[in-house]
Formats: structure tokens, sequence, C-alpha cells
């Protein structure tokens, strides 16, 4: 019996070890540390693990350099980056770019030569954003930044506006906003405001506490729900598109043939509010981005219940 146990025992052995020595191919799932896209990450490894495809979970890898590092090197195959991220940072281009398809075929077709893939764009743009209270949103009708520059031209005042002083192009930023939203709406008479720079991890409190009107921040900050803000409409199209993308190495896409349709479904689902809310869950309530990845998944009809809890990643 003990000799039986043994042989068995070193057929197993074996048995793991070929496989291992196949180099059975896996898909590593990448994501950047910040709260929103770990618990994407999450939620697209757990998805791809209900359709039976192998994957691998190295989310919270780190920053945008050392992603991109990691895929051209194959430490990651897939992850989401932000189109305006690779334009500036990876491809070192300079201009302003509003429109998501022009970026989506652009950086497709300039990592081809990377053999990267790039599949279509999210909803989910993690641009910049003018924030007010929800009260004085309500009050005073103020949903869009065109409805923001019509208020402020018709009162006449100089409304304060908090702006990032970590963020080197604030001001720049908010002065191209205001010509552009000017010259579109075709008003003559001035628009006034006063720029405050202050610290940008307080803009959504003293936004929130009446201190300043109106704030500059980012779409996809937590602290904007938590304090119950408005992101008003980019209406006018001036902030840059920075909407999510899937990246993924070329031998990766080809091997696995459903991986690009499986992409296309679920890029469709991720939208800004829900990175909002992603980084809300996690960053303010304390939730597991493991936890908030399966009950979105469930939410948006990607997998059921009992999928998630059969292939659950905890």
């Amino acid at each position: 019996m003990v000799r039986m146990t043994k042989i068995f025992l070193v057929v197993l052995i074996l048995a793991i070890s070929g496989n291992a020595l196949s180099g059975t191919p896996q898909i590593k799932i990448g994501s950047k540390n910040s709260a929103d896209h770990v618990v994407l990450g999450k939620a697209l490894y757990l998805y791809l693990k209900i359709h039976s495809l192998p994957v691998i979970d190295r989310t919270n890898y780190g920053g945008s350099m050392d992603l991109r590092r990691a895929i051209l090197v194959g430490d990651v195959d897939l992850y989401y980056e932000s189109l305006s991220t690779a334009w500036f940072n990876y491809f070192h281009k300079k201009s302003l770019e509003t429109s998501s398809e022009y970026l989506f075929h652009e950086c497709k077709k300039l990592d081809r030569r990377n053999n990267l893939y790039w599949y279509h764009f999210t909803p989910a743009n993690r641009t910049f954003a003018l924030v007010v209270g929800k009260f004085k949103s309500s009050e005073a009708r103020i949903k869009s930044i065109s409805d923001w520059i019509m208020f402020i031209a018709k009162t006449g005042r100089k409304v304060p506006v908090a702006i990032p002083r970590e963020l080197a192009q604030s001001k720049e930023l908010i002065r191209g906003l205001v010509k552009h939203y000017k010259e579109e709406l075709k008003i003559n008479k001035e628009v006034g405001y006063k720029i405050a720079l202050v610290s940008h991890s307080v803009i959504p409190r003293l936004v929130s506490d009446g201190t300043y009107f109106t704030g500059l921040s980012f779409a996809t900050l937590g602290e904007i729900d938590y304090f119950e803000l408005v992101c008003l409409k980019d209406d006018r199209s001036y902030f840059p598109a920075y909407n999510l993308c899937p990246v993924v190495r070329k031998e990766v896409a080809e091997r696995f043939a459903r991986l690009p349709f499986l992409l296309d479904s679920f890029s469709a689902k991720v939208t800004t509010d829900a990175l909002r809310r992603f980084d809300f869950l996690v960053s303010k309530k304390r939730e597991k981005p493991a936890d908030v990845a399966e009950e979105w998944l469930i939410d948006r009809k990607l997998a059921t219940p009992e999928e998630v809890l059969e292939y659950s990643i905890k």
C-alpha cells in the first residue's frame, strides 16, 4: 500500500511538472494602482475566468510607466490604459485632443509597431471635470459648463474657482476653457472668475461647504460622490479625452480568439460614473476591491450571482 502511494505521488509530481514545463498559455491581467483601476482589473479577471479563459491576477501592479514597461516585456498581457496618457507619455505628442475616436485610431496605429493591440475604448473618461455642489447646481440650473459660463456672464460677478496647485497646467486649462466656451457660445462680454490655487485633496470639501462656487477636479474622483457634487457636462468638448482602452499583447490576442469579443462586451459597461463609484467605495467606504468588482459584474449583468460564487476571486 505504501509502495503504491509513493508511485502515485511520483506520477502526480511528474504530471504537474510536465504541465509547468509545457508552458500552458495564460493571460496576465494587470492594472494601475489607483482604486478604480484595481477594481476594474479585478472585475476583468473574474469576467474572463467565468468565460473559461486562463487568467492570472496581476492587478495593482503600479503606475502608468510601470504598466507600460510590464506589457512591453510580457510581465503583463492585458490592462486598461487612458487614451491621452498614452498620447502624451508614450507617443510624446503635444496636442490636446478631445476626440476619443481620433485618439483611439492613432494610438492603435502607433502601437502596432510594439506588437500591442488596442480594442475599442470604454465610455469611461478619466478626464478633468468642473464640479459644483448639488444644491447650487439645482438652484441655479447649472448642469453643464455652458450653463456655468452663461450663469457667470449673467451675474456679472467674479465667481471663485478652486484649481489644483499640484497641476502645472491648471491656470491654462481654466483660461482656455473659458475662452473656448465664450467663442462657442458667442459671448462678447466679460466672463468673470477668480482663480484660487488649492491642494487637490481638499477641493471637493471646499466646494461642498460653499467656500468656492466651483472646483477643477477629475471626473472619476470618489470624493465627488462622497461630498455629493455634480460634474458639469463638458457639452462643448474642451477637456482632452482620457477614455480607458484595453491594450493586449499581440500573441495573446491572436492565441485567444474569443478575447476581443469578450473585451468589447465588458468595455461597453465601463462608465465614468462606475469608475467614480469604484473609487468612492474603496477609498472612502474602505470596501475590498474584489467585493466591489463582483457586485458590479452582477449589477451590469456581466455575471450571475451563481457564477460569481463559483469563480469568486477572494
